[in-house]
């Protein structure tokens, strides 16, 4: 803003708009996403769990007769191998990934979980204007009383042809033309300014194509804004669906300008029932073609008495085209695929809304028209209650409340106001509902690989628990030594680890239902399966470890060579958890597990090679034989689960019940 005025100070804090709004937003409340939520349940269980591995062991050690210094340092260090260590780092290690490719494909994270919790949206609720299309409004027709005119020109030219039935038409040689954009272009807060050979728009993209066709037409918005002075304005509101200014005419005679929704304005002009409803039908017809329409009118005769106005002069409608944005027609199928609905918000009229939905295949069901703010807030209310996980986009300072209240508030980055980028999770660059998408599957990726990590965590350190415990229970000491469990879970652990939350997607990864954000990371089922793959890992190590008890007893050699087999098998099991479903050699690649095979094997051969550290972990040198067991403890278990693996898959996970209720239309579906 530049320039001076007085201002008179009707409220201040609470009482102001900006107060009303803020008091929303607090009302409004945040909720805790879907990993917040699952992260916490699964940490609580995970303490009572290692603590009943502490004293299971420890008891059934001494039983035994082990030593009770050693069996309390061997529970000790098998409590921490039942807590994984490396979930917390590999976590945000996982979600910063995904911030970091979701920056560069045009979405901006403003909380990490929030990635996470897009990939279990149920609902996106998009506005339409400059999200699904590009807010890039021009001026396509006129419509006076009794005559239709074409303009060309595109949204940014100032040269454009006009035209009536074909022929060529001169608008300045035509004063019903030069009145209607007039008044079009003086009630109006828009501006424009030449940038080149074509024009840079500033304020509201509608008002602004209202400048380009007068432009067009020959006019100088800028002139005639000097030449009718503004004396007085009322600015739009979703409850007038109009704007007024009262101008002084370059004669100096008073007069009224009003643009509208056309339904508004027509309510309000001097016309008999049978010609209202004439040019409400024509008003129909446009909008059924997918134009938005705006009706400008004036009242020649001098300013009314206060703000209720009636008996203006109908000027005509004027029809405008936003273009879809490329691709959105295939996010939204993209969106369907997923099991995702897609709602599609938008404050113009009705069959406006229709015609546009059409073209991006929507169903009726999935259009809302005439919302206001307020009707976003409801609707995302709504869509909660019905169980829906909620992802709403907004750009308006009125917005913010309904993007606090989404489970992911989406605002706009180019248009949006810094109120709504500051209520948002996520910020578009691009404005662009293609990124949403884009956004949906990362969150996807995200969930599913932390789920690969912990399968692999937890599968892995289950093994390392049911091998000393089965070897004690047969009387035998325990195969791992303390500083070796330590080694495991603090050292090799993390690179099979890191490998999985850099995993590519899985092809069918936009072909699943959306999750059910109720369900636990680790279900029963889930952690059934756990259990049998590291009983599995275990035997496999066991065998290992026999196979050396079996020829010299138990020693040094025994407990490396276990040790060797458990590190090993790490980067195998990875390989199996990159998916339930089909073989990994079946998935895209990921070189990462490779390398940390060959960085494990690096390690392990350091651990029995190099004296300090083979007397610290009490490690003794391995024979190649040795080496070669060790492998096949490894590989037979691995072969074993992905045969498994291939005789029965499991059923999808994420499926969730429709919600009927949610699927029609709400408070703010106006006909």
């Amino acid at each position: 803003l530049a320039g001076s005025g007085t201002a008179v100070v009707t409220a201040t804090g609470v009482a102001t708009e900006l107060g009303r709004i803020g008091q929303l937003v607090a009302l409004a409340g945040e909720r805790a996403t879907p990993l917040e939520r699952q992260v916490e349940g699964l940490g609580r269980r995970l303490i009572g769990l290692a603590v009943g591995v502490c004293g299971i062991v420890a008891l059934v050690g001494i039983l035994h007769g082990q030593p009770i210094g050693l069996m309390l340092e061997t529970a000790i260090s098998l409590a921490v191998a039942a807590i994984p260590e490396g979930l917390p780092a590999v976590t945000a290690v996982a979600l910063a990934a995904g911030l970091w490719r979701l920056a560069r494909a045009g979405a901006l994270v403003r909380r990490l979980p929030a990635v996470e919790a897009l990939g279990s949206t149920t609902v996106i609720c998009s506005d339409k204007t400059g999200t699904m299309t590009e807010n890039r409004m021009a001026v396509t027709h006129l419509v006076l009383p009794h005559r239709t005119l074409g303009i060309g020109g595109g949204a940014v030219s100032p040269r454009g042809a006009f035209s009536e039935h074909g022929a060529a038409l001169d608008p300045r040689a035509d004063p019903d033309v030069v009145r209607l954009l007039t008044a079009g272009a003086l009630v109006n807060d828009a501006s424009v300014e030449p940038q080149g050979e074509e024009l840079r728009l500033h304020g509201d993209p509608t008002e602004a194509a209202l400048l380009v066709a007068a432009l067009k037409a020959g006019l100088d918005p800028a002139a005639l804004a000097r030449q009718w002075p503004r004396r007085r304005e009322i600015p739009f509101s979703p409850e007038s669906r109009l704007m007024a200014t009262f101008n002084v005419t370059p004669a100096g005679a008073p007069v009224l300008l009003v643009k509208g929704a056309p339904d508004a304005v027509l309510a309000r002009c001097a016309l008999g029932e049978a010609e209202r409803e004439r040019l409400l039908e024509r008003n129909r017809a446009l909008a059924h073609r997918g134009h938005r329409v705006l009706a400008v009118a004036w009242r020649p005769e001098g300013w009314p008495e206060g703000e209720r106005f009636e008996g203006l002069t109908f000027l005509g409608f004027v029809a405008l085209d936003d273009p879809l944005r490329a691709g959105v027609k295939e996010a939204i199928a993209r969106c369907r695929e997923a099991g995702i609905r897609t709602i599609m918000l938008t404050g113009d009229q009705r069959p406006t809304a229709e015609a546009v939905g059409r073209e991006l295949g929507l169903a009726a069901d999935a259009i809302r028209s005439r919302v206001s703010p307020e009707g976003k807030l409801e609707l995302v209310r709504a869509l909660q209650a019905a169980g829906e996980v909620v992802a709403m986009t907004g750009d308006g300072v009125n917005d913010a409340p309904a993007l606090v209240r989404a489970d992911i508030g989406i605002a706009m980055g180019r248009h949006g106001t810094d109120v709504a980028r500051e209520a948002a999770d996520l910020v578009l660059t691009d404005d662009n509902f293609a990124t949403i998408v884009g956004a949906v599957e990362e969150g996807r990726v995200i969930y599913a690989n932390l789920r690969k990590v912990i399968h692999f965590l937890f599968s892995c350190n289950l093994s390392e628990i049911l091998t000393i415990f089965a070897a004690i229970l047969l009387g035998f000491p325990a195969p791992l030594l303390p500083l070796q469990i330590l080694w495991v879970n603090l050292v090799t652990d993390i690179l099979p680890a890191m490998a999985l939350v850099r995993d590519p997607a899985e092809p069918d990864i936009m072909r699943r239902p959306p999750r059910d954000p109720r369900e636990s990371l680790v279900t029963r089922r889930f952690g059934v399966r756990m259990l049998g793959e590291g009983a599995l890992l275990a035997a496999g190590v066991l065998s290992a470890y026999f196979w050396v008890v079996g020829r010299e007893g138990v020693g040094p050699r025994a407990h490396t060579i276990a040790f060797l087999a458990l590190v090993l098998f790490q980067p195998f099991q990875a390989m199996h958890c990159r998916s339930e479903r089909v073989g990994w050699w079946r998935l895209p690649r990921n070189p990462l597990i490779w390398v940390s095979l060959l960085a494990l094997a690096a390690l392990q051969w350091w651990a029995t090679s190099w004296a300090p550290l083979a007397r610290l972990l009490a490690t003794a040198p391995l024979s190649p034989v040795d080496w070669a067991v060790a492998a096949a403890a490894v590989l037979w278990p691995v072969l074993v689960l992905e045969a498994v693996k291939g005789w029965g898959r499991p059923a999808s996970r994420g499926v969730r019940s429709p919600h009927p209720g949610a699927r029609g239309g709400g408070a703010n579906d106006s006909k």
